[in-house]
């Protein structure tokens, strides 16, 4: 299956019809949608499941008309939106169109009129047939258990290499869906189906024996199915338990070091509340010279505008040192000059002595004037040493300050990393109690196995001595044979499934380690076990594994799965190419793994479609697959007027 091209109409944030058409170039197989945070990346990611299989796995999955678009209806205006997706299987075109219409009721909720599903194939003269069964078609071309394994959110990637129940149970579902070992275990389960069919065939009106055997049957299997249910849950709660274990474990290792950066934060506070009193000493010291010399700062300033009104320079050169007014007073009532000249009243000597007066002391306007620039002198020179005694005080709290706020950002982050801690010794405690809870799982799990065991041997022996009494009955003997061949061939199928599922973990381990040694930057190596969990081992053959190691291990894991079906088996053939979609898959790997990545993974496909974000495609990632990219795509999103997205490029 290759897509060729998916279009949205009104779908979510994409308004009106948004169509990308995807690379099937087999040189140039990949497909890049670039798109920040928001912009509709996992909404197009899952708009394939809805369209494919009626499935939304998002916040308010039943919001899918288009926001704007639904606010802007009318009572009794209508709007359709449709997914659609075209594409290509065992060299057939399939149109598949998912849609719905909705209409605005009165009280302006939305009610949704009609929904369709169909789909289209393209005849060889090009012409379109409808497809009577829809759903059965899709099962033929991707089943829905199917296509996990083809479709990758980041937080998928992730969990796959986790070696949880969940992890567990993914691996090997991906294994028996891909490489089709799950139809043997179907064929086995329809041939369990027939035996009890077979049984319930039985005519034992003249044998009170069979009666008896079929009743106590009945009740064993009661007792098996019972069994079977409890060793399951018993298993689970094992496997709970377990990661319980592990999960305090961890703690217990990340906890080892809280008491030392508890007592970090101590001093880190502890320096805060010093540096706090050193900024109250300061506003102190800051108040007090605004008291001493606010008043003289400010007269400064004012004297100095008052200043600036005078020549003072013209001023101080019209008065005569030495000399009062008094003395001036003196010549005049003399009516002659210490030169003798003579001084009348009126004339111009008498005037030019009485000017002078005006600049003389005590009372002259020049002697204040000149007085009044001394102060303002005094009072300008005070006022200059209280800018600079404040403006040092306020430097120093505002550099106290940012000490603090570096010590508060330390003491938050050491908060932050121990708001989750607990007391080791109380971790260590609940490690215990479950470790008993574990050994107390284990024995309950050992005895009901054992009840088990015992049960199903009593059916077995009541299912023989029944056959037995069936094969002398002339009306049971053909159901009898019927029965013991449908056994025969199930009991086969089970050896089979069992002897094809080693040799597909083996080769699938194989090709999990040829892609996991492209992909790693160390010599560290992988193995796949019996229950489908990784183990990644360093050169010394410890275990050793990090985030970085385990989401390589779903890729490893991803490519091998892909690259073994698509080569022929002798008894199961997959040749289908299938495309490998996946959802910022580079998140959390380091850069070096992420060139590795997008160079491994567009080689073990025939179609590629990266979505990504430009921090993390930009630069390598760019780089390793620009020769390989056939389309490329920007989700442009709008936010002013309206809010939706706006595929870009192609």
């Amino acid at each position: 299956m290759l897509v060729k091209s998916i279009t949205l109409k009104n779908f979510r944030q994409y308004k009106g019809e948004q169509k990308i058409d995807f690379s099937v170039d087999p040189d140039k197989n990949i497909t890049v949608i670039k798109g920040e945070n928001g912009a509709g990346k996992t909404t197009l990611l899952e708009s394939f499941s809805w369209c494919l299989y009626k499935k939304l796995n998002l916040p308010n999955k039943d919001r899918l008309l288009n926001t704007d678009l639904a606010n802007r209806l009318k009572p009794k205006d209508t709007a359709e939106l449709f997914v659609k997706i075209n594409l290509e299987h065992n060299n057939t075109e399939y149109f598949i169109k998912r849609s719905e219409e909705f209409m605005k009721k009165d009280n302006e909720d939305l009610d949704r009129k009609s929904r369709d599903f169909n789909i289209q194939m393209k005849k060889n003269d090009g012409t379109l047939k409808d497809i009577k069964r829809p759903k059965r078609e899709i099962d033929n071309i991707l089943p829905d258990d199917l296509s996990t394994y083809f479709f990758f959110d980041g937080e998928r990637i992730e969990n796959l290499s986790k070696s949880n129940r969940k992890g567990k149970k993914d691996l090997s579902e991906a294994v028996k869906n891909i490489l089709g070992l799950d139809i043997l275990l179907n064929a086995e389960k329809h041939l369990r189906k027939l035996v009890k069919e077979f049984e319930s065939d039985y005519n034992d009106d003249n044998s009170s024996q069979m009666k008896s055997l079929r009743e106590e049957l009945r009740e064993d299997r009661k007792k098996e199915k019972k069994y079977k249910k409890l060793v399951n849950t018993n298993e689970e709660e094992i496997e709970e338990v377990k990661e319980k274990i592990e999960e305090l474990t961890e703690k217990i290792k990340a906890n080892a070091s809280a008491a030392e950066k508890q007592k970090a934060r101590e001093q880190y506070e502890d320096q805060i509340e010093s540096l706090e009193r050193d900024i109250e000493a300061l506003k102190e010291d800051i108040e007090k010279i605004n008291k001493d010399n606010l008043p003289e700062f400010i007269a400064s300033k004012l004297l100095s505008l008052c200043r600036d009104k005078f020549d003072l320079s013209e001023l101080e050169s019209k008065g005569i040192s030495g000399i009062d007014g008094s003395a001036i007073d003196s010549i005049i009532e003399s009516g002659r000059c210490i030169c003798g000249q003579k001084i009348k009243k009126g004339e111009k000597h008498y005037q030019k002595l009485l000017e002078q007066k005006k600049y003389q002391p005590p009372a002259s306007l020049g002697t204040i004037i000149i007085q009044f620039n001394d102060k303002t002198e005094d009072v300008k020179n005070k006022g200059s040493n209280f800018v600079n005694s404040f403006e040092e005080k306020y430097k120093d709290i505002e550099r106290k300050r940012d000490q603090i706020e570096n010590l508060e950002r330390k003491v938050e982050e050491i908060s932050q990393e121990l708001r989750d801690a607990e007391d080791v010794k109380e971790l260590e405690e609940k490690k215990e109690n479950h470790e008993e809870e574990l050994e107390e799982l284990k024995d309950k799990h050992t005895d009901n196995l054992s009840e088990l065991k015992k049960v199903k041997g009593e059916i077995e022996n009541k299912e023989a001595e029944l056959d037995k009494l069936a094969l002398n009955s002339t009306k049971n003997t053909k159901i009898a044979v019927r029965k013991r061949y449908a056994n025969e061939v199930k009991k086969e199928i089970l050896e089979y499934y069992k002897k094809k599922e080693e040799e597909v973990r083996e080769k699938l381990n194989a090709k999990v380690s040829e892609v996991f040694d492209q992909l790693i930057e160390t010599n560290h190596k992988i193995e796949i076990n019996d229950d489908y969990t990784f183990r990644v081992i360093d050169i010394d053959g410890e275990d050793a594994t990090s985030q970085g190691q385990d989401v390589i291990t779903s890729f490893a894991f991803i490519g091998g799965l892909i690259k073994l079906a698509k080569e022929r088996h002798e008894d199961i053939e997959v040749t289908e190419p299938y495309p490998l979609i996946m959802d910022a898959p580079f998140a959390k790997l380091s850069k070096a793994h992420r060139k590795n990545v997008a160079n491994v993974l567009p080689e073990i496909v025939e179609q590629f479609i990266l979505f990504t974000v430009d921090s993390q495609y930009e630069g390598d990632i760019e780089e390793a697959i620009q020769g390989q990219i056939g389309k490329e795509y920007e989700l442009d999103m709008k936010i002013e007027d309206e809010k939706y997205t706006e595929v870009i490029g192609g």
